[in-house]
């Protein structure tokens, strides 16, 4: 009865380590990064070594750079808790490949002011849909385009979801987010984009093609010498943004500190742009820059928007 009593105990104790490995439900959780479960191709892990690791949850590399290099078409690669000091390029052959963080309180990209975060280059294969979801963006400087993402390949969808794009610097347009030329649809999803900034145009998103913003919060972002201190859109055939908020974002030279639109269709619906400000220039919540745009505007609040010149 003892020795019975005794394998029990010790069976109940396994089942219980591999639970806390893995998840009762059988999807591994990384241990520690919080958000729940998550399964994955593909893990990194700050603990992890991209000479001795196989990329498994209990092998795991140490930077994304080297899941990326090994994934394969339709992969997800998988990033546990911590802060990957690195300049991650999409540049690979395989289509489909998704960045997913345990969380994004607790997975950040960590420019460290000398490099983008993401930057996804062309000659890859096209169409296909980059994912990049539960993870913070932050400290990318770029003397260029796109300091925290910088999307140059034209023909893919891009959906960002659950990010927090935080303090990054371009010189050049999209301090946050550039993707400039695209012909797929750009989807930014229960995204934060805050306090970056650009010396051209777009403090915190610059897009050029079909956009669908929603569920967001773009706020504190700057264009202290261009437009569109939020976002700036750029001949954008049509652009959405529904349930997202603008705020205290600001421009400077041409207006637009919440938004600049400079052409295609724009619908926004039940969002708020408040306290958004163009010292030099006009429209401090919205500037439409040409007559050719249709703009659409529903449900939504203006509040406390301020201009140097008017709107």
């Amino acid at each position: 009865m003892k020795k019975s009593y005794f394998v029990s105990i010790l069976a109940c104790l396994i089942l219980f380590s591999v639970c806390m490995i893995v998840g009762c439900g059988g999807n591994p959780t990384g241990g520690g990064g919080g958000g729940g479960g998550f399964s994955a191709d593909i893990y990194v892990s700050v603990t992890g070594s991209d000479d001795a690791g196989d990329g498994s949850l209990a092998h795991p590399f140490k930077t994304i750079q080297k899941g990326m290099n090994v994934a394969g078409s339709n992969e997800v690669i998988g990033v546990l808790a911590g802060t990957y000091t690195e300049e991650v390029t999409w540049n690979t052959q395989e289509a489909n490949i998704k960045l997913i963080g345990i969380s994004k309180s607790s997975v950040t990209i960590d420019g460290d002011s000398t490099t983008r975060g993401v930057q996804i280059l062309t000659g890859m294969p096209t169409p296909q849909t980059i994912t990049i979801e539960s993870l913070t963006i932050k400290n990318a400087v770029k003397s260029g385009p796109g300091a925290g993402i910088y999307l140059e390949s034209a023909d893919i969808k891009l959906h960002l979801k659950d990010l927090i794009i935080d303090n990054n610097a371009a010189s050049g347009s999209g301090g946050g987010l550039n993707a400039a030329n695209v012909t797929d649809t750009v989807i930014i999803e229960n995204c934060v984009f805050s306090n970056n900034t650009t010396s051209t145009h777009g403090g915190a998103i610059y897009l050029q093609g079909p956009t669908l913003i929603s569920g967001s919060d773009i706020k504190y972002n700057t264009a202290p010498t261009g437009a569109g201190g939020g976002l700036y859109l750029q001949d954008t055939a049509t652009s959405e943004i529904i349930g997202t908020t603008f705020q205290y974002n600001s421009s400077s030279m041409t207006g637009g500190g919440g938004i600049f639109s400079a052409g295609g269709q724009l619908t926004i619906e039940s969002s708020f742009i408040c306290f958004n400000s163009s010292s030099t220039n006009n429209g401090g919540g919205i500037k439409i820059f040409t007559s050719s745009n249709t703009t659409m505007v529903n449900t939504t609040t203006f509040e406390s928007n301020w201009s140097n010149t008017g709107g």
